[in-house]
């Protein structure tokens, strides 16, 4: 990949639902201390350079038009060897991405930004339950919520105390800006084997959701 900037020994990783199966999207973070500044990488799944236009998995996809997410079915925009492989941001393989590189001051204004085609290799494949429990220092909690085998290390660790410091700073600027935040109850459709809905439970509300969202948002 010469054509591209090699971010496979960066620490990169990624925070979604407990059953997803395409990650399209992972965060890196540093900070500064000395000057006050973060530096926030988001990087996006570079499908594009899988589908070509005018391809037969273009026209595919154009007849689609998006991935529709059902009860306990998923029928993905593209074939699942793209959408949950080779374009998925699985932890500890080699994946393309168009990334976005933005630096914030101490109060969360963004200061500057560059764009890039990159690699990456996550190093940790997340749930939003287990980054909260790790944030929080619940180790035991977050391997019970854990997708992946894989344990947390003190640099991810370190990485993801950092990224909920940043989410709180972002979130407050945002506020301050005039962010209108509407908290509608969201719920979970709960199955029998037979694939009956037999009740519903609120979805869960763990501040790394908010601090996914902030990122996104930014980028």
């Amino acid at each position: 990949w010469e054509d591209r900037e090699d971010l496979t020994g960066k620490l990169v990783f990624t925070i979604d639902p407990p059953d997803a199966r395409d990650f399209d999207d992972a965060i890196s973070i540093r900070h500064d201390a000395d000057r006050g500044e973060w530096e926030l990488g988001v990087h996006i799944a570079d499908v594009a350079h899988w589908v070509r236009p005018g391809s037969a998995l273009d026209e595919g996809a154009k007849e689609r038009g998006n991935s529709v997410y059902l009860p306990r079915l998923v029928i993905p925009m593209l074939p699942e060897s793209l959408s949950n492989g080779i374009c998925s941001l699985q932890e500890g393989v080699n994946r393309f991405c168009k990334s976005v590189f933005i630096t914030f001051d101490s109060g969360g204004k963004p200061v500057s930004h560059r764009l890039s085609s990159t690699v990456i290799k996550s190093r940790k494949r997340l749930t939003y339950i287990e980054a909260q429990a790790v944030i929080d220092g619940d180790m035991r909690r977050a391997r019970e919520h854990a997708r992946t085998e894989t344990e947390c290390d003190p640099e991810v660790i370190d990485a993801l105390r950092l990224a909920n410091r940043l989410s709180t700073i972002l979130r407050e600027r945002r506020r301050a800006d005039g962010m209108i935040a509407l908290n509608l109850p969201d719920v979970d459709l709960l199955f029998d084997d037979a694939g009956n809905v037999k009740g519903v439970e609120r979805e869960d509300t763990s501040f790394t959701h908010t601090l996914i969202e902030m990122f996104m948002v930014e980028a």
